[in-house]
């Protein structure tokens, strides 16, 4: 019996609590790993795979606190440690999170907060556009698990 391979599925887990505070912990923890604080760097497109070298141009990047927030029932709560400029200007569609060493954490599709295809954004901002030494400022983020 064959069945043609789909993808593009978006589906919404409903997990325990006590796996989504460990999923959280364990994104946390791994944002953490690095000698210092971690980073969110935004990029213009094209997004390459998964983990792969970083394609289109750096943009900005935040650094996070250290540690890098807090964790609970709802998920990781990430904590900017302050505002940052862009360092090239262009349309931010993609973004990145490593540890302060550099090591590949997640990436992620970045989207305007009032664009149609909000569903699909891993980020969601205020506007892609940015312009060098723009400002740059995470007023919330969270990553929040299913359920």
């Amino acid at each position: 019996n064959l069945r043609p391979h789909h993808t593009g599925y978006h589906m919404t887990l409903a997990l325990d609590s006590t796996v989504k505070q460990a999923r959280s912990t364990a994104i946390f923890n791994a944002i953490n790993a690095g000698a210092g604080a971690g980073v969110i760097k935004f990029y213009s497109a094209p997004r390459p795979v998964t983990g792969a070298v970083p394609t289109g141009t750096l943009l900005g990047t935040i650094t996070l606190t250290d540690p890098c927030g807090t964790v609970d029932n709802v998920g990781l709560h990430l904590v900017a440690e302050a505002v940052t400029q862009a360092i090239a200007g262009g349309v931010i569609t993609w973004a990145r999170v490593t540890d302060s060493d550099g090591t590949f954490v997640f990436d992620g599709d970045v989207r305007d907060a009032s664009a149609p295809d909000i569903a699909i954004a891993d980020f969601l901002i205020d506007s892609q556009v940015v312009y060098a030494g723009g400002f740059l400022v995470l007023a919330s983020a969270v990553l929040a698990e299913g359920g």
